[in-house]
C-alpha cells in the first residue's frame, strides 16, 4: 500500500463496501450495522454515522440530498449536515420527508475498495 493512502478500520471497509454499490440512506447504512455487523440495534445508529464521518474526512464518500419523486441529487449543504446529518433518528428509522440524504462512494472509495476488500 502507497504510504500516502488513508488505513481504514475493518468497520469503514464494510461500509465502504456498501456504499460502492450504490447509493443508501443514512437509515439503511445504520440497518447495515446491525444486521451485518453484529452490533445492536441500540449502538448501530452512533457507529454508522461515526464510520461514514471517518470515511467523509477520508473523501472516500460523499452525501446528497435526495429529492424523492425523481433522480435530483444535490450535494449535502453544511448546514444540512448539522441538522440532518448528525440527527441519531435519521440512522435509526426510515426518512418518509420529501427530500432525505443518501451517501455513496466517491471515485476515490471505489478505487480504494476495489484495491484493498479482498483483504479483510
Amino acid at each position: 500500500m502507497k504510504s500516502n493512502e488513508p488505513l481504514l478500520s475493518v468497520l469503514e471497509l464494510k461500509v465502504l463496501s456498501l456504499l460502492s454499490d450504490d447509493f443508501y440512506s443514512l437509515y439503511e447504512v445504520g440497518w447495515f450495522i446491525h444486521s451485518n455487523c453484529g452490533y445492536p440495534k441500540d449502538e448501530s445508529a452512533e457507529i454508522a454515522m461515526n464510520a461514514v464521518k471517518s470515511l467523509l474526512q477520508k473523501n472516500m464518500v460523499a452525501l446528497f440530498n435526495q429529492h424523492l419523486g425523481n433522480a435530483t441529487l444535490e450535494p449535502l449543504s453544511d448546514a444540512q449536515f448539522e441538522t440532518k446529518f448528525q440527527v441519531v433518528e435519521q440512522w435509526i428509522s426510515q426518512d418518509t420527508s420529501k427530500e432525505h440524504i443518501v451517501v455513496t462512494a466517491t471515485d476515490l472509495g471505489e478505487q480504494y475498495y476495489q484495491k484493498h476488500y479482498k483483504r479483510t
